[in-house]
């Protein structure tokens, strides 16, 4: 029944920062792929695109978009598509809702191509929304956004890379999404403008934290506990 209501909030919204970061004409894998909104705008693009979710409706639905889609507990599921490897895996808003991101990042590098990427998006818990609230003792959990009541970890910019460096991962690229009042997010070219002045302040006014990871050179990855 959560997954149903929080798609009432998500259904149809596409970020378009992660769709930006990933190649055109890619093998990609989606984890978490909800609706499937995303892959569907990742196959307009060209991309050859893969799915999981752990919810049997979630699956449903994107396979009804057209995309291959499979139930996967990703935490503690082997990922499915057999020895399959992908150009671009997704994480979009989907580690602050684990409890072993850890394991799940290493899983999914496993199965990436010799020059694969991760795409991950967090949301930004150093929101200047979310500090004035805490200011006056708030921190109240949502049916959605940043303080989703389904979250189990909270992410800054400084934590998630913290994250990425002991899983052996680097930052390649990296973006944001701001969250603008609706008139104003509407107007695409007003949106980039609004957005480029805000970059400056990222840790302060981003929404959502979205990076381009590549397995760091010169320290391989642990991959032990990548299999469950």
């Amino acid at each position: 029944m959560l997954f149903e209501q929080q798609q009432a909030f998500y259904a149809g919204s596409v970020n378009r920062a992660v769709l930006a970061l990933v190649p055109t004409r890619s093998v990609v894998l989606d984890i978490g792929c909800g609706d499937g909104s995303l892959d569907r705008a990742l196959m307009v693009k060209g991309c050859e695109v893969y799915a999981v979710d752990v919810a049997p409706s979630a699956v449903a639905q994107a396979s009804g978009r057209g995309v291959v889609a499979a139930r996967c507990d990703v935490e503690e599921d082997a990922l499915p598509f057999g020895s399959r490897r992908f150009d671009a895996i997704v994480l979009a808003d989907v580690l602050e809702h684990l409890l072993q991101p850890e394991r799940v990042l290493c899983k999914a590098v496993a199965r990436l191509a010799p020059e694969g990427a991760l795409i991950v998006s967090l949301p930004n818990v150093a929101n200047w929304r979310i500090r004035l609230a805490l200011l006056f003792g708030m921190f109240n959990y949502r049916p959605s956004g940043i303080l989703d009541r389904t979250h189990l970890r909270f992410y800054t910019d400084r934590t998630a890379k913290e994250l990425f460096r002991a899983v052996g991962l680097e930052v390649q690229d990296r973006s944001f999404v701001f969250n603008f009042p609706p008139l104003l997010g509407r107007v695409d070219l007003l949106y980039r403008l609004l957005a480029f002045c805000n970059r400056p302040f990222y840790r302060f006014t981003a929404f959502q934290l979205v990076y381009r990871l590549r397995p760091a050179r010169s320290r391989p990855l642990d991959l032990s506990r990548s299999h469950s």
